[in-house]
């Protein structure tokens, strides 16, 4: 399981989702932000797929990667709108906040 905290707020995956919870035990809300979503399969609408790992936070906007799309997705949380670059592609992200570690996976 992936977490992270950010301005008051912890993120954690389970199962294709990102939720968030506060860190004041007085607020029980427990909200989904982001699912990661393969649109490869059953496009244009993609199919859940794969547990977000890697989480990071910038803003209203939250991103995380998968071992299923070996990738990183993202949404933003209001409004929100998701966002992936899948696969080998190179990920320009530019948040001033933000870094996103990668390990090396061997050739295929």
């Amino acid at each position: 399981m992936a977490i992270t905290v950010s301005a008051g707020k912890l993120y954690y995956g389970l199962d294709h989702d990102v939720h968030v919870v506060s860190t004041d035990a007085a607020e029980t809300l427990d909200e989904i932000v982001g699912t990661a979503i393969n649109f490869d399969q059953n496009p244009p609408n993609g199919t859940p797929s794969g547990e977000p790992a890697g989480l990071a936070v910038s803003g209203n906007k939250v991103f995380w990667t998968t071992a299923t799309r070996q990738g990183v997705e993202g949404d933003d949380r209001e409004p929100r709108q998701h966002a992936e670059a899948a696969g080998r592609h190179p990920v320009g992200i530019r948040e001033p906040n933000v870094r996103v570690a990668a390990a090396e996976r061997p050739e295929q």
